[in-house]
């Protein structure tokens, strides 16, 4: 179900001009942020509440609304749908597809789909409707809730592809709890589209944390040995999927993170514009200091190395351990996105120092980059170079295992890295097609 049409109407509502319909309350772990009112037809508006405007120790909700003078912006949200910051916490794809058919809701409806996912979304945030309800009214004229409404699959997890919360079971496996929410892990399932993503994403995964970079733990692990798989998701020809601990759950507590386009304030679908690596690399600095700039850098020198063009703003993330302080999050959705021919084979999901196209990368790129960023050119340099030198030094050594894993990857990498003048010293080489600058996502 593409659209949320085929059997499935919108919630209805009736009233005037002044109509005000469902109210949900958002929360930052236990603290109460404000609330989102449903207005007539699908417009709504979110509130900060008195008491956490008043809070000095307020724990940061999102970057986006703070002021350039590290004020809290107190403004309503504009009347429409949920806010970017909201709607970026809902699944895009096929989850988001599933989760809505399952609960008898439009898939357009996101106010409804907060309500569904509300407890188990990314980071801290909590929504929960005013008056207790836990499942939203059923779709008028749609089906039933399938299942019933305490055997929901009621988490979110950003993203277009199909994926799972999950927690470990005492046999060493993995269980999807019935609601799917509270688990430690998230598994993400083989795509029907294309082939060994969840190999890809590992390989890829272990490669940078051989070069130092910040990975969580991660393995793959065989659908046989996952309990709580929905029927109608466990027939997949390929039987590994990709499991990774969460890092904002942690000891059984909520840690509040954010997207780089929850910061820019924009809608999912925005997530590939009118924002570059050379502007988030000057905002991460500003928010994170040299450390991060320079994890920045060196992560960005990475995705380049294996070809990973679906980077755009939502597969980079700030956390905030103490409720506060913002930091780069450890990386995620790391694959070798351009072994598979695809749109955005040969550039980059966004731009940097002037350029999208993998095979124009050298050092002026760098060079570029800082000068637009406004942030010092020596470190960036150090850094990239820093990063380029262990590429050079680790890959011979991983190689045989991704080889065996993933030939396609290996070979694509081998690719980049002879054809990359960053990477071999060589001039840019016009070898490859001229890319179509549109992305098919896998992330």
């Amino acid at each position: 179900m593409a659209d949320g049409s085929a059997g499935i109407q919108p919630r209805q509502r009736t009233g005037g001009a002044g109509y005000v319909g469902e109210v949900l309350e958002i929360l930052l772990g236990d603290v109460f942020v404000g609330t989102i009112v449903e207005l007539h037809g699908r417009n709504s508006v979110f509130t900060f509440d008195e008491s956490y405007i008043a809070n000095d120790d307020r724990p940061i909700l999102s970057r986006g609304f703070i002021d350039a003078y590290d004020r809290l912006r107190v403004r309503g949200g504009a009347l429409g749908k949920v806010l970017p910051l909201f709607a970026n916490l809902l699944p895009e794809g096929e989850l988001r597809e599933y989760i809505a058919e399952h609960a008898g809701i439009d898939v357009r409806d996101e106010l409804a789909l907060l309500w569904v996912t509300g407890r188990d979304l990314p980071g801290a945030v909590i929504v929960r409707a005013a008056d207790g309800r836990e499942v939203p009214p059923l779709a008028a004229g749609g089906p039933r809730l399938i299942p019933a409404g305490d055997r929901l699959l009621r988490f979110s997890l950003a993203g277009v592809q199909l994926k799972f919360s999950a927690v470990r079971n005492a046999a060493g496996g993995l269980t999807i709890p019935i609601s799917g929410r509270d688990g430690d892990f998230i598994l993400k399932l083989p795509s029907t589209r294309f082939a060994n993503v969840p190999v890809n994403e590992y390989a890829m995964m272990n490669f940078a944390r051989e070069v130092g970079l910040d990975v969580p733990d991660c393995r793959l692990v065989d659908l046989d040995r996952v309990e709580g798989l929905p029927n109608d998701v466990d027939d997949m020809t390929e039987r590994s999927a990709f499991v990774v601990r969460r890092f904002d759950r942690v000891g059984g507590k909520r840690v509040h993170m954010e997207d780089i386009n929850q910061v820019y304030r924009q809608y999912p679908p925005l997530k590939y514009d009118n924002h570059d690596y050379n502007e988030m690399a000057r905002d991460i600095y500003r928010l994170t200091g040299v450390e991060g700039l320079r994890d920045f850098v060196q992560r960005l020198v990475f995705t380049i190395a294996i070809g990973n063009t679906d980077m755009h703003l939502k597969n980079w993330s700030l956390i905030y351990r103490d409720g506060r302080t913002a930091e780069l999050a450890p990386v995620y959705d790391f694959l070798c996105t351009s072994a598979y021919r695809i749109y955005g084979r040969n550039s980059l999901a966004l731009n940097i120092g002037g350029t999208k196209a993998l095979t124009a990368i050298d050092d002026g790129t760098f060079e570029r980059f800082a000068q637009r960023a406004d942030v010092a050119r020596k470190i960036v340099l150090t850094a990239a170079h820093e990063m380029r030198d262990r590429i050079r030094e680790t890959w011979p050594k991983v190689r045989p295992g991704v080889l065996e894993q993933v030939p396609s990857v290996t070979a694509r990498i081998d690719e980049l890295l002879d054809h990359i003048p960053f990477f071999s010293g060589k001039p840019e080489v016009a070898a490859e097609p001229v890319d179509i600058d549109e992305h098919e996502e896998l992330t």
